[in-house]
């Protein structure tokens, strides 16, 4: 066995209360490392990927990267992959703060979550201590309290919880799974723990980690700290403006390009800019800056509400995308209307980036003429009406009226709003754009368009096209670079690195922590060809589930010019994005239908993949 792993995944069947230990194999360590390696390995290899999502049949992986918990900085986050009840595509879905930390100490390197319990439970962990505890004093109650009750119940034990909220329960497709108050945001992931009658986790112990080269990784960990001191002492890097305002640091370099999604992304230019800027929440309502286990960027927020109902309301947050989500995207110009929305999404559970641009989407669907009043339950639900965002949050959380079309996600609102909604629809495969306007940033259209997950800014070009790196208007070649930031971010997902370190860690700083960590063997060349394997494994696996070229595609507002700003007259042409997603798949070694040929999966290993993926599509 390497070092820095346990040997031991945790199987926990709600179905039969059955709980078993089983062994982690160099195998496994081997050609998945971790991370969303082991969770994708595993779903794929034990479901059919056709299920539904939210059927008894779904499995939920948590798991921690082998450089989690250790010395090394930016390594803080937990994994979670399940089948996305909001896209019907695998995903995987990461949070911060101190979960994962917690999670090594148990002594567990990943925990398999399966079948469905009879009656509302939660499942604390301790060591060897795992039981399945009863929940139905916990279920119907917020993300916050029960965090809290949970903890008092296993008083004496040190643990850190995962729970859902109200949003879970009810199944909604949107919901997350949150930690203090950090979220497992995108694809729904908390509606499969609330089909399972599952309110969460509770998880700790006292196990410890054994390195391979202690003295050599401690020295690749100094490497990386000295990176981020050097990075954070230039005021005009990203990751000082992260440490010390936020990840809003963003709006106004965006806005100044004309690329600050507003208004459901019909402009590019915020103009409640002086309400909302970069330094609003910092100059007058900060309390405070929170990490996440042993990070020096603290980029973290906590912000006070000072008016109104919620007055003295601490929350971490809102963070750059759902201020866009729930502000620029809404036009919301009230600083503390946003921080009240970023904390309901938060206690109810829902993803904020999700709930934001669909409340976006059925506010210019209102405006213009496609839905009523009366349709909405009387709330006038227009652009900059923050009380009547607020009370649609509680709608979907508790599926309520017009909120239960909105649990179900962007695609059935379609079917209910009408097909001519469809083009301002800002969605791929489901999921909502994130903060990113490919118009202006044309990178971005080929990454949100093949993202296995959907929209997705994790795997994606945003630093580089919007520092100036690459030329943001060019097409040519960004379907080769997509390609290499995709399996790069992969592979950086099995240790499980923050999406933050990529900005200053290079390639052979993860490969010089993953080999003195745990004895493994790897080159830079090998990693990148495990985050390509990953890929390739989640494609296959959507493929299976329908998913081609078709569905790697954008909305048609992408393909109309910006009206206003520095980007005015910006659009992303069909013969550009066509020519992005050949040379893309091309590059993947893939069919022109975006399917991964024979040949391709040989060379990455999982030949077995093409033969699962033949079985089920034949005929």
């Amino acid at each position: 066995m390497y070092k820095s792993y346990y040997g031991k995944i945790l199987r926990i069947n709600l179905t039969d209360q059955k709980i078993s230990t089983e062994s982690l194999s160099n195998e496994l360590i081997e050609n998945y490392v971790g991370g969303m390696g082991f969770g994708v390995k595993i779903l794929f290899d034990e479901i059919d990927p056709r299920i539904d999502p939210l059927g008894v049949e779904n499995k939920v992986i948590f798991s921690v990267g082998p450089i989690t918990a250790t010395r090394a900085p930016m390594f803080a986050q937990t994994c979670v992959v399940t089948k996305s009840p909001l896209t019907n595509t695998i995903l995987n879905s990461y949070a911060g703060g101190t979960l994962g930390y917690y999670f090594r100490k148990s002594g567990y390197d990943a925990i398999i979550i399966e079948g469905k319990s009879e009656k509302p439970v939660f499942i604390s962990i301790f060591d060897d201590e795992v039981d399945i505890r009863a929940a139905e004093d916990i279920w119907g109650k917020g993300s916050q309290e029960s965090q809290k009750i949970i903890k008092k119940k296993l008083e004496g034990l040190k643990v850190q919880t995962a729970v859902i909220g109200q949003a879970g329960e009810n199944l909604v497709r949107l919901a997350s799974i949150v930690t203090e108050s950090r979220t497992f945001g995108r694809g729904g992931a908390g509606a499969v723990l609330g089909s399972k009658l599952l309110k969460g986790i509770a998880i700790g112990g006292t196990q410890s980690i054994e390195l391979y080269d202690e003295e050599s990784f401690n020295k690749y960990c100094n490497e990386a700290f000295e990176l981020i001191k050097k990075e954070i002492s230039n005021p005009q890097t990203l990751l000082a403006g992260f440490s010390n305002i936020g990840t809003m640091v963003g709006i106004d370099l965006l806005n100044q390009m004309g690329a600050m999604a507003s208004r459901n992304h019909q402009t590019g230019v915020w103009h409640g800019i002086n309400e909302v800027n970069s330094t609003t929440f910092k100059e007058k309502y900060h309390v405070s800056h929170t990490a996440c286990f042993g990070c020096p960027v603290h980029c973290g927020k906590k912000n006070r509400v000072k008016t109104g109902k919620y007055a003295g309301l601490i929350q971490e947050g809102p963070e750059y995308e759902s201020i866009y989500a729930l502000g620029t995207e809404c036009d919301i110009r009230d600083p503390e209307a946003l921080i009240v929305a970023d904390f309901l999404c938060d206690d109810f559970g829902l993803d904020t980036l999700t709930t934001g641009v669909l409340i976006a989407y059925t506010m210019e669907a209102y405006e213009r003429g496609f839905i009523t009043k009366d349709q909405l339950d009387g709330l006038d639900l227009r652009f900059g009406n923050h009380e009547a965002e607020l009370e649609m949050i509680r709608k979907i959380a508790f599926r309520d009226g017009v909120g239960n079309i909105l649990a179900d996600g962007i695609l059935n609102a379609i079917k209910h709003f009408g097909e001519e909604t469809r083009s301002f629809a800002m969605h791929v495969k489901g999921l909502t754009f994130a903060a990113w306007m490919p118009r202006v940033l044309k990178g971005m259209a080929l990454a949100f368009a093949t993202a296995n997950r959907g929209a997705c800014h994790k795997r994606a070009i945003i630093g580089m096209e919007v520092m100036g790196i690459v030329d943001p208007q060019a097409t040519k070649g960004k379907g080769k670079l997509i390609k290499e930031i995709q399996d790069k971010v992969n592979a950086i997902f099995t240790l499980i690195g923050c999406r933050f370190s990529e900005f200053v860690y290079p390639v052979d700083l993860y490969v010089n922590l993953l080999n003195s960590a745990t004895g493994l063997n790897y080159t830079n060349e090998k990693f990148m060809k495990l985050g390509e394997r990953i890929w390739n494994l989640e494609r296959v696996f959507n493929v299976i589930n329908g998913f081609t070229r078709k569905d790697d595609t954008l909305p048609e507002r992408c393909f109309e010019p910006l009206p206003e700003g520095p980007s005015k007259g910006y659009k992303l042409t069909r013969e550009e994005f066509n020519e992005m997603l050949d040379e893309y798949y091309a590059e993947r070694g893939w069919s022109k239908e975006g399917v991964p040929t024979r040949e391709r999966l040989k060379e990455l290993g999982i030949t077995y993949a093409y033969d699962k993926m033949k079985k089920f599509t034949s005929g």
